[in-house]
């Protein structure tokens, strides 16, 4: 126990030291944690559904890349024995998501007439968490089930409420700061939980970088990239994400950590930089 709990102060002192905040020991065993600086965080472990760590965990904030990977885990549900279905790109699909110079809408130019297999944006939305590889595949899933695109957020927050989360609303399925939706650090972890358990989705989020029909899309996961923040690399994480609610802060980052049998999911919200 105390060397997983030392990886997870390994982690979360990373995590918190790129934010502008510090982590301190609170117990001579290592085994209790003080973080300064207004992060919501938990450490989660999904095999027993505890808690062993927990800062400001249900106080509610925008839920950023999280509502992303909650619509994209629908989106794979649905698809996964079609794949290969091909989608062509509609000027609709991509009207509205952000601009490529805001850091809280990252895109990675897709553009109308182009033509993608479901897998093909999946798995570049796991790495890149692109507002328009997402709303591409939710535009399909709308189509398909033959429903209204403004419908997609009632179907995320009825999921939402399925795997027992308490606090998270979608007003929209990108996570938008602006329209109203909510989460919290323990719901966040749960839909964390439920990404994890799909190997696909938490094999193509582990990955440095992927390949989309010829282009690089690299990732922007704080802890699984060298190009973004030298010498925070984190060999031992695996997935989830690393976002920015705003364009002039409030950064997010997920992950996990595996000791043997056991899981251990850290999630932390509303850092600073």
């Amino acid at each position: 126990m105390k060397k997983i709990t030392a990886l997870i102060l390994l982690i979360l002192c990373l995590i918190f030291s790129s934010f502008g905040v510090y982590a301190e020991e609170g117990s001579e065993n290592g085994e209790e944690l003080t973080i300064y600086g207004g992060c919501k965080a938990v450490v989660y472990n999904p095999q027993t559904g505890t808690y062993i760590f927990e800062q400001d965990g249900d106080d509610r904030t925008e839920p950023a890349t999280s509502a992303k990977m909650t619509a994209v885990i629908i989106i794979y549900d649905h698809f996964h024995s079609n794949l290969y279905k091909e989608i062509t790109v509609e000027s609709e699909h991509i009207r509205g998501v952000g601009s490529p110079s805001n850091p809280a809408t990252p895109m990675i130019g897709i553009k109308a007439g182009n033509v993608y297999t479901v897998e093909e944006l999946i798995k570049a939305a796991c790495v890149s968490w692109a507002n328009d590889a997402v709303n591409v595949l939710i535009h399909a899933y709308c189509e398909e089930k033959g429903i209204e695109y403004d419908d997609f957020s009632d179907i995320m927050t009825e999921y939402a409420e399925g795997i027992g989360c308490e606090d998270t609303r979608y007003r929209e399925p990108l996570g938008k700061n602006d329209l109203g939706s909510r989460t919290s650090a323990r719901d966040v972890a749960l839909i964390c939980a439920e990404f994890y358990n799909r190997y696909d989705l938490l094999t193509a989020s582990s990955q440095a970088y992927y390949i989309l029909q010829g282009s690089t899309i690299h990732t922007r996961n704080y802890l699984l990239s060298e190009r973004i923040m030298a010498g925070n690399y984190l060999k031992n994480a695996r997935g989830f994400f690393a976002g920015q609610v705003h364009a002039a802060g409030d950064y997010c980052v997920a992950t996990s950590v595996e000791n043997g049998p056991l899981t251990y999911i850290v999630v932390v919200l509303d850092g600073c930089m």
